[in-house]
């Protein structure tokens, strides 16, 4: 299926907006060894690298494909622990990175979600394979598009179905900023042995291996 850059002039998008209720809890996996040292409630600055990254890309002639952009930063999260384990480890189908931590924020308000799950996406002006296309480039035109456009400036993130196991994966623009809380006792390490059982069951779920 061919992806159009963005809606025809004349398209009147009619817009799906789920809402993410005070006090539920997300689930967001971080590896806070790396070289930026993201915590659970870090938002990335530097893109646009992931699916729907809204970042500003960098300057023609660049070195790297990709920049700072202090305006734009994104937030991936999910409602189930299984959806954080596809969406990561998903593409090798081994869970083998023991220095990542589970975070569970509370959502401190309301969250607008622009939803591109079902026929959302194409109530949206887009279509439904948006959510599971290979070319980056694409998706994240599309997710400057709906950050920058005024029928959509009120939604603080998008909820979309997982490439790899079609659960729904939140994704917050740095709006949101001030609508997460997540205190150093709702984090846990990926091998803790508390987990074990859980994980273990996920990955024979969807045909993963465990390897810490």
């Amino acid at each position: 299926m061919v992806l159009i850059a963005l809606p025809p002039p004349d398209a009147s998008p009619d817009p799906i907006i789920f809402t993410v209720a005070v006090g539920s809890r997300l689930i967001r996996l971080f590896d806070p060894t790396r070289h930026w040292k993201p915590g659970p409630l870090t938002f990335n600055f530097n893109g646009p690298r992931s699916r729907f990254d809204h970042h500003r890309p960098a300057a023609p002639g660049s070195s790297s494909p990709y920049a700072d952009d202090p305006d734009r930063g994104v937030y991936y999260a999910a409602f189930t622990l299984s959806c954080c384990l596809a969406e990561v480890f998903g593409d090798y189908r081994l869970i083998d990175r023991p220095r990542l931590n589970i975070a569970y924020p509370k959502v401190t308000r309301s969250l607008n979600l622009l939803d591109l799950c079902g026929n959302g996406a194409m109530r949206a002006g887009s279509v439904a394979a948006l959510c599971g296309t290979a070319d980056r480039q694409m998706s994240q035109v599309w997710a400057r598009y709906f950050y920058e456009d005024p029928v959509f400036r009120a939604c603080d993130g998008l909820r979309y179905h997982s490439a790899h196991n079609n659960e729904s994966v939140v994704l917050l623009f740095e709006r949101a900023r001030n609508a997460l809380r997540c205190p150093r006792s709702h984090v846990i390490a990926i091998n803790d042995p508390l987990l074990r059982s859980e994980i273990q069951h996920i990955a024979s779920e969807h045909n993963m291996t465990v390897l810490i």
